[in-house]
């Protein structure tokens, strides 16, 4: 949600400066957490975005007749590769990541960001959680970059955006109409602990057909400390197992 805010944002502020705005967010377990996909999605923007820059678009031409292996399906080094070349084509851009934590090959592609980096006209912002095994190449690779650690900022959103699904819950009868609402909620903006994703699968987990209403309140009340969205993916994948085993 921010990260698309923040692309939104640049792009208004850049349409008179000239720099384009290329972006890619990583989505855990999904084909969409892989450096392949990141190098795709990219190429395929800036492909678009410059249709009418000749020479950006000889270069990919030239790539796909002569640099190519002939295979339907370009490679992960030949996307990286060509990727390359079209970014010389470019004289000012931004490239914004999001979830970059959730990349199953996040060395790799920090490797192709710190060479984007060198050129001081490519500019990039990066989303990620701060710690873990996932981003240390990230952390490693970057020290003297600026960081801003959002950390709970985001929490006033998050415990707006848990107020009205809550209430739509209880609206349809998922939870009773005599909770306290205020304190549920504050619960769960504990244990979201800034991250709106967690919100947002919290919600959509309470809302399967297989928990009644007092099941429901247990589920949020079980827990006050803040939870990883792998607990929170794990809990998903034991409800998917129990209806395929029922």
């Amino acid at each position: 949600m921010l990260a698309a805010a923040s692309v939104e944002n640049l792009r208004n502020q850049n349409n008179l400066a000239h720099r384009d705005v290329y972006y890619f967010f990583f989505e855990a377990q999904s084909p969409s957490a892989s450096q392949m996909a990141a190098h795709r999605a990219l190429l395929a923007q800036i492909v678009q975005t410059n249709c009418h820059d000749h020479d950006l678009i000889d270069r990919f031409k030239f790539f796909i007749r002569d640099g190519s292996t002939g295979q339907n399906i370009a490679s992960n080094h030949e996307l990286r590769d060509i990727l390359k070349v079209c970014m010389q084509s470019i004289d000012n851009c931004v490239i914004v990541l999001d979830g970059l934590d959730e990349c199953i090959d996040c060395s790799e592609i920090v490797a192709d960001l710190l060479i984007i980096s060198r050129d001081p006209n490519k500019s990039l912002l990066i989303f990620s959680r701060p710690a873990g095994a996932s981003v240390e190449p990230l952390t490693s690779a970057f020290v003297g970059a600026k960081k801003f650690d959002i950390n709970r900022s985001t929490s006033s959103d998050i415990r707006l955006l848990l107020t009205h699904r809550v209430d739509e819950l209880i609206c349809d009868r998922l939870l009773r109409e005599s909770v306290n609402k205020e304190e549920i909620v504050e619960q769960l903006v504990k244990r979201a602990d800034g991250m709106f994703l967690w919100a947002d699968l919290m919600i959509k987990y309470l809302r399967s057909p297989v928990f009644t209403p007092t099941k429901r309140i247990n589920i949020i009340m079980a827990v006050s400390l803040p939870e990883k969205l792998d607990e929170m993916y794990d809990r998903i994948v034991h409800l998917v197992y129990q209806g395929n085993s029922t």
